[in-house]
């Protein structure tokens, strides 16, 4: 919780303007993280996924 309490006492500090931008740049990781998920349920199917496979 230390980031959190940091974060909001320099959010505190900035103007209206800077705070949009913080809120927009903040948005904008969101929406990367979202489109770029991992999906954790793919396997893959080469044969270096094998584990009986020597090489």
């Amino acid at each position: 919780m230390a980031k959190e309490k940091q974060l909001l006492e320099h959010w505190r500090e900035l103007t209206p303007e800077k705070q949009q931008k913080v809120l927009e740049f903040v948005e904008s990781l969101k929406s990367e993280s979202e489109a770029t998920s991992i999906n954790t349920e793919y396997i893959p199917q080469t044969p270096l996924a094998d584990s009986n496979t020597c090489i």
